[in-house]
């Protein structure tokens, strides 16, 4: 079983105080996307002081795994702060994870120019494996080889170990962070910023399997949906008759829904991998997976932070349904019965709701476990 711990930091991370009492806390962990955090606690405190006197404080949520490891799992700045004066004194504190900075940063055309007009590229090209051309947008446009002005003080962007294709992407005032998003998205490779410093890295299967015949799962909630798009015609470059056509599909999403088409156009190349790649990244968008949002439970052979984490693939066998997919989602939620961990397979589930019926029915579990 895992143990939590809190600590609020400066802006560079460095800890200024021990969340030591607080009446509830939670995560919403996403893979590859921005997670958000909730701590409510009493404003008399050390933390709570600090929350109070800083409004660049971060929050950092830190895990005791089942075989004794240590590590920060989630951590980001603050981003709401709601004080409540009655009977009590208390603060109410909402925020977001470091990744958050890839989502406040362009894909800059000229990354390395501080100031217009800018009128010496029109893109900013990188080619490397995925793993190596996202550590690079990343530090270039946010990390420490961005210009002075658009750098995140105290991020970190180590070189990746190479993971995924050779690929080539072309940055021009994109989000950042969707642009990242549609280039690790059809090769399965993760991002994020953690504890200020920023991983790329393949998802993993460790063998985790969730299951009612195995003991390691309870409740559930599977949701199918149709495609937005199964099948994407991209037009490359050119003029009429004379413009390049490719057309990717997904041949068993088109058998299991029927044919979804979609219309990318991409006159601004020629390059047939680009054109592939484009049409790789309308397929992996169009295409909803199946997902499962479900409560697993932690057993000496199988348990979370040691067998399965956020990212990673597992195999979850909910009624004859079997799905094979990653973990996009992990909610936390941290009170006094304790820590209630709750995972989603397949495309993000964004719907607390299903979270929070599945977290009451695991403190449901436990508490009988405790009669």
């Amino acid at each position: 079983m895992s143990t939590w711990a809190l600590f609020v930091t400066d802006r560079v991370g460095v800890r200024q105080a021990v969340v030591d009492t607080y009446e509830s806390a939670e995560v919403m962990a996403r893979a590859n996307d921005v997670s958000t955090w909730t701590v409510t606690l009493p404003t008399d405190t050390e933390a709570g002081r600090v929350l109070v006197a800083d409004s660049m404080a971060r929050v950092e949520f830190v895990v005791h795994g089942p075989t004794g490891t240590v590590q920060v799992w989630r951590s980001g700045p603050v981003a709401h702060l709601e004080r409540t004066v009655d009977d009590e004194d208390t603060l109410t504190v909402s925020g977001v994870d470091d990744t958050v900075w890839l989502a406040r940063r362009l894909a800059h055309p000229e990354p390395m120019t501080p100031g217009p007009p800018y009128a010496t590229h029109a893109y900013n090209v990188n080619t490397g494996d995925v793993a190596a051309v996202l550590a690079e947008l990343a530090r270039i446009n946010a990390g420490p080889n961005a210009v002075p002005a658009r750098r995140v003080p105290g991020l970190t962007v180590p070189v990746p170990t190479a993971a995924g294709p050779i690929i080539t992407v072309s940055a021009r005032w994109q989000n950042l962070l969707t642009l990242m998003q549609d280039t690790a998205r059809p090769h399965g490779i993760l991002f994020d910023v953690v504890d200020l410093t920023f991983r790329a890295y393949p998802a993993v299967n460790r063998g985790a399997i969730f299951s009612e015949g195995l003991e390691t799962l309870a409740g559930y909630v599977v949701t199918a949906e149709a495609p937005t798009a199964n099948k994407i015609v991209v037009a490359g470059g050119g003029q009429g008759t004379a413009r390049i056509i490719r057309e990717s599909t997904d041949a068993i999403s088109i058998g299991t829904w029927g044919l979804a088409e979609s219309f990318e156009d991409r006159r601004d190349t020629t390059d047939l991998a680009e054109l592939d790649k484009a049409g790789a990244e309308g397929l992996a968008a169009g295409v909803l997976p199946v997902t499962v949002v479900f409560n697993p439970i932690d057993t000496d052979a199988q348990a979370f932070g040691r067998d399965w984490l956020l990212g990673d693939i597992v195999t979850v066998k909910a009624g004859g349904l079997t799905v094979i997919d990653q973990i996009r989602e992990v909610h936390v939620t941290l009170d006094g019965d304790g820590a209630t961990v709750i995972p989603s397979v397949g495309k993000p589930a964004g719907d607390l709701a299903l979270f929070r019926s599945l977290a009451g029915l695991d403190r449901r579990v436990r508490q009988l476990e405790r009669i």
